[in-house]
């Protein structure tokens, strides 16, 4: 059974990202491509791209590349959150974040139009399913995935609104980028000021991954 020390839903202290800097690098590679009005069918597929790595474990982009606005790594208030190394070949922003402690990179934004469909960055399984949490209400939920490769860690994919209506069941196998979404990117816009929108022209509306340490309480 997967245990991790922190389970569920991790409830977002602010109703607003504090910035206190910005960080990017124009000589990066291009975009990994212009976004594009309208909705995304989910018989597209993202490519098998490499967003993000920790220890030996790698995460694909969980959203068809025409709907990215921006990849953006930040620090998340999240002791158990590993440090992420960014992909190579995609350009990529580094946001600072007052108040937030542990690695710059610890979590990543992959920006996209609400709406858009979200699919697993890795193989495994369904560990946990939960309400997501901002300023104490709900916003959407978040799921963790336990990899399908022995790991010492688990993958949590948050702000998220239900695809088809339906939440993911726990127990359920997820290929990366591949079979149904997990989810669609919730519009939290309305409720937080988002990262992703330091970098954008739009709201700023993404889907949040972080990497987290296994530990001693069981989820699922």
């Amino acid at each position: 059974m997967l245990v991790i020390s922190v389970v569920g839903a991790l409830a977002l202290a602010v109703i607003a990202f504090p910035f206190v800097g910005i960080g990017g690098d124009a000589d990066r590679p291009a975009p990994v491509a212009d976004p594009i009005p309208g909705q995304t069918s989910a018989t597209q597929r993202p490519a098998a791209v490499v967003v993000a790595r920790a220890d030996a474990t790698e995460l694909l982009l969980p959203i068809v590349q025409e709907r990215i606005t921006a990849v953006v790594f930040r620090a998340v208030d999240n002791p158990e959150a590993r440090e992420l190394t960014p992909g190579d070949g995609l350009k990529y922003e580094i946001a600072d974040i007052a108040g937030a402690s542990g690695p710059r990179t610890a979590g990543v934004d992959i920006g996209a139009p609400a709406g858009t469909p979200v699919y697993a960055p890795i193989d495994g399984r369904i560990a946990s399913v939960s309400d997501y949490l901002v300023a104490g209400q709900v916003e959407g939920y978040e799921v963790l995935i336990e990899p399908s490769r022995g790991s010492s860690i688990a993958v949590r994919v948050t702000q998220m609104d239900p695809f088809e209506g339906e939440r993911p069941e726990i127990g359920a196998r997820v290929s990366a980028g591949a079979g149904e979404p997990i989810g669609r990117v919730r519009d939290l816009s309305r409720v937080a000021e988002l990262p992703v929108g330091r970098f954008t022209a739009d709201a700023g509306n993404s889907v949040h991954i972080e990497m987290l340490a296994t530990g001693n309480i069981p989820v699922g």
